[in-house]
């Protein structure tokens, strides 16, 4: 039998009931092919959830629990299988944490509240024995995914809790260490220090969770990041000889692929009952065949569908980030921004004056609320200025987002998403020319294989634009037209943490298993899947001589909420909430608190961070994890994600690194 004799096991209330006093290394060794049986087929490989990756430590610390009972009740000294199934347990409770809400010596933890003050929870205060590990009593484990295993420090007084950080950070570098024992993670154990990576980012630089934003120990924590930590983790992980599946080890990715359902196409003849666009999409000479395509047609296609790109809703400042109605939290942020000299002004003078009247021009007020401004601005009410013309542009926004629109556009340049043009120009980011050529000369005979099963769409990632401009375009070939663009991170492997530009963008490529890198070439979009950590998904085959261990990596198609919290943390809606910023400044009034009015205000200005990059992902292509209906033809209410794993099934995409990259479809 699998479950031990005499051992009740109760997932649900994940616990174990003696007498257990009798059980066998054999018994045990059950015990341990379930879980491995349970992890193996329930987690696997793939990314998971925050949900699902704390259920499965619990699972681990049930085993572990069953391992203290016999421990506790066995009349014999622990057998060398029992001591080596005791370790294997040490560094899963020691480097895992139940919260982020903050860092408590480099360990996530959790805010608390006493007599009004907010105050990060010693770990040791939220399990007990929680990250001891090797050290003894009275000394606390330095994080091992910081600092290596068993660093301890002094962990008894009050000084010596309040300085814990610096104090490993002392011990760490005195040893004489470095980051190399990074290089001998495990696969989880690199995903954590990404995870943690994520957090500290959340709590150190956003300042969205938690109240140690700023402090002397998250500059400390980021610095450790900033040395390269994740690079060496990715990049360094042991790779299997052969990851594959033992049932497809030998067989070329292509085989997998020819098990697809084949397209069934219906034979047209065109004829003068026709429409326009099936007689002459991009020209009739493009599509009859790519592969005998001059270059010149090529790049007078990509001329037309740049025209058209820049033409459409896609490169309208107004709708970016933010429904083309609602108040833009970009524009809104400069607005605060810009009125904030008003809180220094105690006697309005002359140049006061000039610089206010300079606003109104800016932010185009006029009429009722211009008189308003003005009489307020000449009393010395400058809250109710503020207020006046914060809730003018809120409660009109649509109008003013079209008045407004080359405002919205400078934001956005400073903001990295539009780019400034040779002649300073506010310019919506489009792909290279060389990127749409290769895809095009490639797309003839990548459609043609099984597994293609809608070529009408090609979509194109044009990895050598940063990651903070939406640089994946999906392409309608029939009408040359943009039907999708988005942000898209790449993998963090290798060098590709902050990007070789220091932004994100032009990433190294692999195809090596445990790279953590993107792969360039042709790829066929597979069948929409689910995933326990990033749930739906889509599923990409590799089918070019750079990404033929694409399917083999778990390299996927999945909704990342790094463009919706470090893009713009507005995207997903007003700082993380379902609250919105129109109601709450809309509910400012004159009787409104300085503090309270403050507070709306600081809100606002968050909902409008935008980082200078996109976190990367493990190697996989990671696209807003938000609904952006205004931007897609359908008008799905969806997530970006949802909206390309219905549309893109069946279709080519092409990753594009650069001019020199290689390919066997050109």
């Amino acid at each position: 039998m699998l479950f031990p004799s005499k051992a009740i096991f109760w997932p649900y209330s994940l616990k174990i009931y003696p007498p257990v006093a009798d059980l066998n290394v054999m018994e045990l060794k059950r015990c341990l092919l379930l879980f491995i049986l349970i992890t193996s087929f329930s987690f696997g490989a793939k990314a998971e959830s925050e949900e699902d990756y704390q259920k499965r430590v619990e699972w681990v610390l049930v085993l572990k629990n069953l391992f203290i009972e016999i421990e506790q009740r066995s009349p014999q000294d622990l057998t060398t299988y029992q001591k080596e199934f005791k370790k294997n347990f040490s560094f899963i409770d020691s480097a895992w944490a139940s919260s982020k809400d903050c860092f408590f010596a480099g360990w996530p933890s959790e805010v608390r509240s006493s007599a009004g003050k907010k105050f990060c929870t010693s770990p040791l205060n939220l399990k007990s024995g929680y990250q001891q590990g090797s050290c003894s009593q009275g000394q606390l484990q330095c994080q091992p995914l910081l600092f290596g295993k068993d660093v301890c420090v002094a962990f008894k007084t009050p000084q010596d809790k309040g300085s814990a950080f610096s104090k490993c950070d002392e011990v760490f570098k005195a040893s004489g260490k470095d980051h190399s024992f990074l290089k001998n993670l495990s696969p989880q154990e690199a995903n954590d220090l990404q995870n943690l990576s994520v957090s500290a980012h959340k709590v150190c630089e956003e300042g969205s969770v938690g109240i140690q934003k700023g402090t002397g120990m998250c500059k400390k924590l980021m610095e450790k990041f900033d040395d390269g930590m994740l690079s060496i983790a990715r990049s360094q992980v042991k790779v299997t000889e052969n990851p594959r599946p033992a049932l497809l080890r030998g067989k070329p990715m292509t085989q997998e692929l020819s098990a697809l359902p084949k397209k069934q196409e219906t034979r047209h003849q065109h004829d003068e009952d026709c429409p326009a666009e099936h007689l002459n999409p991009i020209n009739s000479q493009v599509t009859k065949n790519f592969s005998q395509t001059t270059e010149s047609l090529l790049e007078d296609g990509y001329e037309k569908l740049k025209q058209s790109f820049m033409n459409s809703e896609f490169c309208k400042p107004e709708n970016v980030l933010y429904a083309p109605d609602k108040p833009n939290a970009l524009l809104l942020n400069q607005m605060i921004s810009d009125l904030s000299f008003l809180d220094q002004v105690k006697t309005p003078e002359r140049w006061h004056q000039n610089r206010f009247q300079e606003l109104l021009q800016k932010y185009k007020v006029s009429g009722n609320t211009e008189v308003t401004a003005l009489r307020l601005f000449s009393i010395n009410s400058m809250q109710e200025v503020k207020r006046v013309l914060l809730q003018d542009y809120t409660q009109n926004a649509k109008a003013k987002n079209t008045i407004l629109k080359d405002e919205i556009a400078k934001e956005l340049v400073r903001k990295n998403v539009f780019k400034a043009s040779q002649s300073g120009k506010p310019e919506c980011p489009f792909m290279s020319k060389d990127s749409y050529v290769k895809a095009i000369k490639g797309m003839q005979k990548v459609k043609g294989l099984s597994g293609v099963s809608n070529s009408s769409l090609l979509t194109i990632v044009d990895y050598t634009r940063p990651s903070h401009e939406r640089r994946l375009f999906v392409i309608d070939i029939n009408q040359n037209k943009v039907m999708h663009n988005t942000w898209v991170a790449h993998g963090g492997g290798g060098n590709n943490v902050f990007g070789t530009d220091g932004k994100g963008g032009s990433p190294t490529m692999s195809n090596a298993s445990g790279s953590n890198q993107s792969s360039d070439g042709f790829v066929v979009a597979g069948a929409p899947s689910y995933g326990s950590r990033f749930g739906n998904n889509l599923i990409l085959n590799g089918v070019d001589r750079n990404n033929s261990n694409m399917r083999s990596r778990a390299v996927i198609m999945h909704g990342w909420d790094s463009p919706g919290e470090q893009v713009v943390n507005g995207l997903k809606g007003y700082n993380g909430t379902s609250s919105d910023i129109g109601r709450d400044i809309s509910s400012l009034s004159h009787t409104t608190s300085k503090e309270a009015f403050n507070r709306v205000l600081q809100n606002a200005r968050q909902a409008a961070f935008v980082d200078n990059f996109l976190r990367p992902t493990e190697g996989c292509l990671g696209v807003p994890n938000v609904p952006m209906p205004h931007l897609d033809p359908k008008g799905r209410n969806q997530s970006v994600i949802d909206v390309l794993r219905q549309d893109l099934k069946g279709s080519v995409i092409f990753n594009y690194s650069g001019p020199s990259m290689q390919s066997k479809y050109f």
